[in-house]
């Protein structure tokens, strides 16, 4: 399936991919504006480990005001990680609007999702900028820049994730450039 060239405005989750009847792969989104949703993108791992969630391709997309995460990488059940997905120039920029979590929040997912020139430009009431958490294995950042206020980390490694690999950071918030816990 392809998502491009639309804008979204308001509501809980303004794109959500999860492998609910089958699997959820090989999905491109793509030239798309979301503004004021309480987190712009999800991928789910969802409750099935035979509809992954792997695959899918972002591109140029701006994610404005989240309040609480632009972009989140889970699993709401018992189904496998994301994995594999690829984001290319997504920017989450607040404007000021107060952000909850992070600007990529990485919660859970494994196997080289990859983030190549994306940005998380967060309030400062935000937890990080990018954040990797506990359920992680090889995570990919690539020329990320990352910006803020308040100490808000520019990347967030939270104990017990593995193997994240960062590539040419760009930290402009006044937080660590690397908090590792």
């Amino acid at each position: 399936n392809t998502l491009s060239h639309f804008k979204i405005e308001g509501g809980d989750t303004a794109i959500m991919l999860a492998g609910v009847d089958d699997e959820c792969t090989q999905n491109a989104v793509m030239d798309i504006q979301i503004i004021g949703a309480q987190t712009g993108i999800v991928l789910d791992g969802y409750n099935d480990t035979n509809r992954p969630c792997y695959w899918n391709n972002f591109a140029r997309i701006l994610i404005e005001q989240p309040a609480i995460n632009g972009v989140h990488l889970m699993r709401s059940g018992t189904g496998d990680t994301p994995n594999a997905n690829s984001f290319t120039s997504v920017r989450v920029y607040s404007k000021s609007a107060a952000t909850s979590g992070a600007g990529i929040y990485v919660e859970q997912g494994a196997f080289n999702n990859a983030f190549v020139d994306c940005e998380a430009n967060v309030n400062g009431t935000a937890q990080g900028c990018f954040t990797v958490g506990a359920g992680c294995d090889k995570t990919l950042l690539i020329n990320p820049y990352a910006e803020s206020f308040n100490s808000v980390p520019n990347v967030k490694l939270e104990a017990g994730s593995i193997e994240t690999s960062i590539f040419n950071l760009l930290s402009v918030s006044d937080g660590a450039a690397i908090f590792d816990l």
